[in-house]
């Protein structure tokens, strides 16, 4: 028995290979479309799939906590060293009265100088990480740093704990907030900055005051514990509230970036005029005391 051809099996096949072939010729012709695009055709291509986050709310709970806990950061921090001037006085009467007062005075002159040196690790672990976890870095060195030196007696002792760690705590927690803020605030940004960097002057008053008659009343060693856990009480709350509105930009490291900006003559000339600013900018901080 023979059997039976099926009635159009042979035409239903041959329009499945078709259908394939037309497939196939699509994706080739969609993929050499995507080759030819130029790379800034690209860009914008996966540029429009990244979320858009929206412009700065500028107000709000969530921005005006961020405003206080960078107040209490900066007031910690550059609000601290804005008060060396005490310890060069203090230190050339007591611990360290066998040095001269040039030698007494790299220690604060140190613990400025890395305020500001810490400035390029902090500046790109926050771009990678966010500001949570260089505030928290900060608050770990500042206070122990603190801590140390309420036990030190010897003068690299004082100068290790606080003119280095301490100091390098404080431009942890000087740096994140600031970059932290501007994500939050266009309309206010102002206003918003300068009630965050205010905590710098207010420290630089209210903490000198308060670490003098401390010292009076309680000693030294008490006096920088106190000090310590005021500022870790005030840190806490800078690492509660202190964050990004956006996510981190995981830029790779790339030493070019710190280098390309010094070809562009006003970027060259602000910053030779900033750094023979601060050459001198803290000598009064240091020796207005002592000569008072």
């Amino acid at each position: 028995m023979s059997s039976s051809p099926i009635p159009g099996a042979s035409s239903g096949s041959s329009t499945d290979v078709e259908k394939q072939y037309q497939e196939q010729y699509l994706k080739q012709q969609d993929a050499a479309a995507d080759v030819e695009k130029s790379p800034s055709q690209q860009q914008q291509q996966g540029a429009s799939t990244e979320p858009d986050f929206g412009p700065p709310p500028n107000g709000g709970l969530a921005a005006w906590m961020v405003v206080l806990g960078g107040f209490c950061t900066v007031f910690a921090s550059f609000g601290w060293i804005n008060c060396i001037g005490i310890f060069q006085d203090y230190y050339q009467s007591h611990q360290l009265k066998a040095y001269s007062p040039s030698t007494v005075a790299w220690i604060p002159s140190v613990e400025s100088f890395m305020l500001f040196f810490g400035g390029p690790l902090v500046g790109y672990m926050t771009d990678q990480l966010g500001p949570r976890i260089p505030i928290l870095i900060g608050t770990f060195l500042h206070v122990f740093g603190l801590m140390m030196t309420s036990i030190s007696k010897e003068y690299y002792q004082i100068l290790l704990s606080q003119s280095i760690c301490s100091a390098l705590g404080c431009s942890f927690l000087f740096y994140a907030p600031i970059a932290a803020l501007g994500t939050w605030f266009r309309a206010h940004r102002a206003l918003a900055f300068g009630i965050v960097t205010a905590g710098s002057s207010i420290g630089g008053v209210v903490l000198p005051i308060m670490v003098e008659r401390l010292v009076v009343r309680i000693g030294f060693g008490w006096a920088m514990r106190s000090t310590a856990l005021l500022f870790l009480g005030l840190l806490v709350i800078g690492n509660l509230t202190v964050k990004s509105r956006l996510p981190p930009p995981g830029r790779k490291f790339n030493f070019m970036d710190f280098v390309t900006p010094f070809a562009e003559r006003p970027f060259l000339l602000l910053t030779a005029s900033a750094f023979i600013f601060y050459l001198g900018a803290f000598l009064p901080f240091t020796f207005i005391i002592v000569t008072s």
